[in-house]
C-alpha cells in the first residue's frame, strides 16, 4: 500500500478531476469526510468509484460496497488495501 502521503495525493488527484476544482493532498487526513466534507454528490460518487479502480488498479465488488468505506479517508484506505490484498 502507498504511504499516507502517496495515498492522499492519489485521492486528491481523483477528487480534483471529479469536482472540477483543485483538491490539495495536504487538506486530506484520516478524518476527512469524503462525502459531506469534500462535497461528493451521488453522481460524483459513482465517478469516484470508477476512478479509484483505475488509480489503484483494483476491482471494487459492488456486492461488498458500503457507504461506510467512503465516509472517512482511513476507512477508504483500509478498503483499498483490502481490495489490493495488502495489509496496512
Amino acid at each position: 500500500m502507498d504511504t499516507n502521503t502517496e495515498f492522499n495525493e492519489k485521492i486528491a488527484k481523483v477528487l480534483s478531476a471529479i469536482l472540477g476544482r483543485e483538491v490539495h493532498a495536504d487538506s486530506l487526513n484520516d478524518d476527512t469526510d469524503l462525502i459531506d466534507g469534500v462535497g461528493l454528490n451521488s453522481l460524483d460518487f459513482l465517478q469516484f468509484i470508477l476512478k479509484l479502480e483505475n488509480e489503484f488498479d483494483v476491482e471494487i465488488d459492488i456486492e461488498k460496497l458500503e457507504l461506510r468505506y467512503f465516509k472517512k479517508m482511513r476507512d477508504l484506505k483500509s478498503f483499498i488495501a483490502e481490495a489490493q490484498g495488502t495489509a496496512l
